[in-house]
């Protein structure tokens, strides 16, 4: 299994010259983010992954290199134009990753047991695993409608009318075989096109309902919580 980061061109921070910074780089309590990643991959036996970058990738280079001092084996794809979520991970090349692969937004700091996540996924015939937690503010989240199984059900679109409890975390898992719903070329998105496109052709996407296994600091009330220097 190998994890992909994704932190391109969206996944980039103001700072107070008006420059932009990778998300990764941003501190979560007193370390950069992405450190806090890598440790994560580590802990939960992920010994490889790819770092999807746009502004800011040279920083990331100077200060993680080949990972060899975080535990982990790093590799870097760098978007000349932005390519979504989606196109970064299909621009990789299905021949050079594995079976499976977990994808890890630049916004997310995982921080729970990702063994049994892993074990989910392994255990479903589905082409995806999603990451779901309890969203206390559904208009601020991506929702999601879980059935039987935890089975994904819908992808509802927002702005939501009653709301939705249940929302997509940043962190999911893909069998291979998924990068074929994933055209070439172009920008495409995980959650706004390839999911639901997925869905649409009939093929299972799992569930899976665990709110304390990653914090998701787009959410502006977990990023003031974790990221104190």
């Amino acid at each position: 299994m190998i994890a992909v980061i994704l932190a391109g061109r969206h996944a980039e921070l103001g700072r107070e010259d008006g420059a932009l910074s990778p998300k990764i780089l941003a501190p979560a309590a007193g370390k950069p983010l992405l450190e806090r990643q890598l440790a994560w991959l580590k802990d939960n036996g992920i010994s490889a992954a790819v770092l999807c970058l746009g502004v800011g990738a040279e920083a990331v280079r100077a200060k993680f290199g080949d990972g060899v001092d975080f535990g982990v084996s790093l590799r870097y794809l760098v978007e000349d134009a932005p390519l979504g979520t989606a196109g970064a991970v299909k621009a990789l090349g299905s021949a050079s990753l594995p079976e499976n692969i977990l994808v890890l937004a630049a916004d997310a700091w995982p921080r729970g047991d990702g063994r049994r996540f892993i074990a989910h996924h392994l255990a479903h015939d589905a082409l995806a695993t999603l990451c779901v937690h309890e969203c206390a503010h559904p208009r601020l989240c991506d929702p999601v409608v879980l059935g039987p199984g935890h089975a994904v059900m819908e992808l509802p679109k927002r702005p939501l009318v009653g709301g939705y409890p249940l929302a997509l975390s940043p962190l999911f898992l893909l069998r291979r075989e998924f990068l074929r719903m994933i055209p070439e070329g172009g920008a495409f998105d995980f959650t706004r096109d390839a999911f639901p496109a997925c869905l649409r052709r009939g093929r299972p996407l799992a569930g899976f309902l665990d709110t304390e296994l990653v914090a998701d600091l787009s959410l502006p009330a977990a990023a003031r919580k974790i990221k104190a220097r």
